[in-house]
C-alpha cells in the first residue's frame, strides 16, 4: 500500500516507521529542506520537499496512486486542504487530517 504523509515532527516520524515496518511504501512531504534531509537519512521513505497543500507537489509525490493520505501539519487549514485535494483531485480513497484544535473536528468530519 502506498501512503503519503504530509507534515513533520515526531508524529510523522513514528507513523512512517510504523507503515514501513509493515511493508508499506511511504512518501513524506515536508516544507523544511533541513528536515527533509534529516528524514531521508533516518527513514526508509521517499521524501519530497515542498508544500503538501500544493497540487503540483502532491502529484510529484504520487498522490494519484496512493491509497492513504495523512496530513499531520500543525496547521488545521493546511491539513483540511491537503485531504480534500488528495481525495477529490487525486482519488485517494482514505484521507485523514489531524485536527490540532478540537473546535475544528466537526468541520473536518463534514
Amino acid at each position: 500500500m502506498k501512503v503519503i504523509i504530509v507534515g513533520g515532527g515526531k508524529m510523522l516520524y513514528f507513523l512512517c516507521r510504523l507503515f514501513t515496518a509493515k511493508g508499506h511504501s511511504v512518501v513524506i512531504i515536508n516544507r523544511e529542506r533541513e528536515e527533509c534531509v534529516r528524514l531521508a537519512r533516518l527513514l526508509s521513505a521517499t521524501v519530497v520537499c515542498g508544500d503538501g497543500s500544493d497540487p503540483r507537489i502532491l502529484k510529484e509525490a504520487g498522490a494519484m496512486g496512493a491509497e492513504v493520505a495523512l496530513a499531520v501539519t500543525p496547521q488545521d487549514q493546511d491539513n483540511l486542504i491537503i485531504c480534500q485535494l488528495a481525495a477529490l483531485q487525486f482519488g485517494v480513497p482514505r484521507a485523514v487530517a489531524l485536527a490540532n484544535d478540537p473546535d475544528n473536528v466537526e468541520v473536518f468530519k463534514k
